[in-house]
């Protein structure tokens, strides 16, 4: 699908973008829809870069999550993550 081979001073977060261009260069259109990825990936300009490519994130999400409390989150691009009330 895609890589990219960098030194130890890249971030995950900072090649999210180029991965997703390479892949979608690679595959027949629309055939990547989501994005499996650990919580390096999970900053707001990953989730608006997801977003402008059509793909859905599947990222452990940290600093994006709701508080204690909240409902519902806004994401980049006007996107809502609702929260189920606990017990």
């Amino acid at each position: 699908m895609a890589y990219h081979v960098t030194d130890t001073k890249a971030g995950d977060n900072e090649r999210v973008e180029a991965l997703v261009e390479q892949a979608q260069a690679h595959l027949p259109e629309g055939r990547l829809e989501t994005l499996a990825y650990d919580k390096a990936a999970d900053d707001e300009k990953v989730h608006a870069a997801l977003h402008r490519h059509g793909v859905k994130p599947v990222i452990q999400n940290r600093t994006l999550w709701p508080k204690e409390g909240d409902q519902e989150k806004v994401l980049p691009g006007g996107r809502y993550i609702s929260v189920a009330p606990g017990p």
